[in-house]
């Protein structure tokens, strides 16, 4: 939209678009502000999905993921925002690694594996609330800590 007002993307989409479309998409979106509908965003890979009822699309979604472990999705989210434009498939997998290792032998990742095998629920333990570590309170440091190895 910007194209129409002589502007050029502002609000990250300089960060965001490469993540998302191939460079001649957003040169074209970016030089003729051309408007598209959801289907076209679609298949672009600007949205994930369509539905005709977003709201409840949206809690479905959030009730599937609490159902996994809060620590894993706390850590894949962590692993994928530090990642997913990561070039060097070693940092990538060198974090991956560290990551797994502080899920695995914990409460949740042994509920996780638990309720995987099938056992009934009677002998499947429950998720235990996020560890401190995984918290929101965390992930400044995490961060923080998550670039220096990449970095190493």
């Amino acid at each position: 939209m910007e194209a129409k007002w002589g502007l050029i993307p502002d609000m990250g989409a300089t960060v965001v678009l490469p993540e998302l479309v191939p460079k001649d998409v957003a040169m074209e979106l970016t030089m003729t502000g051309r408007v598209f509908d959801g289907s076209e965003a679609l298949r672009l890979g600007l949205v994930t999905r369509l539905s005709d009822g977003p709201l409840a699309e949206a809690h479905r979604l959030a009730a599937e993921i609490a159902t996994r472990s809060p620590d894993s999705t706390a850590a894949a989210k962590r692993l994928l925002d530090a990642t997913y434009c990561e070039t060097d498939d070693r940092r990538k997998l060198h974090l991956e690694t560290a990551l797994q290792r502080r899920l695995m032998g914990g409460w949740n990742q042994l509920a996780s594996a638990a309720k995987g095998l099938g056992l009934p629920p009677m002998l499947t333990p429950g998720f235990l609330q996020r560890r401190p570590d995984w918290s929101e309170e965390a992930d400044a440091q995490a961060e923080a800590e998550l670039r220096a190895m990449l970095d190493q």
